[in-house]
């Protein structure tokens, strides 16, 4: 006899009840359940790691279906020697299941506010990006693409990206510009970087100009990073540590991220005969097929 499970993946922030043996409800937008988004993690613990004298808000936004986009904002901080980058959104999901671990029953409602206000859905990207200068490293947190509370974490060399530099200058955010391109991981890449600020890091994993990126786009335009926020105060810069955490290397990961696309129906079922619902418009459900698949745009290619 197969399980009943009824899926409906997180949207923006959660919502949370006890889940049974027979049917398991991950509440949420019941139209989420066609796309797959980072499941919420509480933080288990925080390390400072030092000060962060230049902070770097961006506005990713990324397709995730025909002519179907989303967003979030992604916070760079840069320290001496290490910076980190948070998914705003995620880092607030965090922080509303936090809560409910401390024992909440509902959502913080100026959490909810803040959830609002830095997006509409996930990154899929990292909840959180370590990078350690003197070790050449980044440490790359991710949450699970189906469970709540579970974690994967990978580490790899810092990317020595081949930028050419050349082509139209611009004015980004006050600063003057300039333009550059490279291959990186099987999309081409156009940055917009400013020498005002001699810092070579930038959104996600672009870096390796001598100046801030203030713009990137792949150009499928499928993902686009615009930053939209500097600023100056020295803040403290933390380390988080998130639950059931798992040390796998990169390939594995993007491995595991594919198959939550490509096979979500055989990657929850985890080898158990199970029945997966979704809910219609209309209240009703209805079984999802088998050969069930989400689109996929990974932003790494290779």
């Amino acid at each position: 006899m197969k399980v009943k499970l009824y899926l409906f993946l997180i949207l923006s922030f959660v919502g949370w009840r006890d889940i049974n043996a027979q049917e398991k409800f991950i509440l949420g937008d019941p139209s989420a359940v066609k796309r797959v988004f980072f499941q919420p993690c509480y933080i288990k613990d925080s390390l400072s790691i030092g000060k962060a004298h230049l902070s770097v808000r961006y506005r990713l936004t990324r397709k995730i279906d025909d002519n179907l986009y989303r967003w979030c904002t992604l916070k760079l901080m840069i320290g001496n020697g290490v910076s980190s980058q948070i998914d705003e959104l995620e880092y607030i999901n965090s922080l509303i299941m936090t809560n409910f671990n401390n024992g909440a029953t509902d959502v913080d409602e100026s959490l909810r506010v803040k959830a609002e206000n830095m997006g509409d859905a996930p990154s899929n990207l990292f909840l959180q990006m370590v990078r350690i200068d003197k070790e050449n490293t980044l440490e790359v947190i991710c949450s699970d693409m189906q469970t709540i509370n579970r974690t994967r974490m990978y580490r790899e060399p810092v990317p020595d990206i081949a930028w050419v530099v050349g082509g139209e200058a611009d004015s980004l955010y006050g600063y003057s510009c300039m333009m550059a391109t490279a291959r990186f991981r099987g999309r081409t890449w156009t940055a917009w970087f400013t020498m005002e600020i001699p810092i070579e890091l930038g959104p996600w994993k672009l870096s390796g100009l001598p100046g801030l990126i203030l713009k990137a786009m792949d150009e499928s335009e499928e993902y686009c990073f615009e930053c939209v926020e500097l600023s100056q105060t020295e803040k403290p810069l933390f380390i988080y540590d998130y639950p059931n955490k798992q040390i796998i290397d990169r390939h594995k990961y993007l491995q595991y991220e594919k198959n939550s696309f490509t096979q979500p129906y055989e990657l929850l079922a985890n080898g158990e005969d199970i029945i997966i619902w979704e809910r219609n418009s209309d209240g009703s459900v209805s079984e999802v097929k088998e050969s069930w698949t989400i689109p996929y745009y990974p932003i790494e290619l290779e």
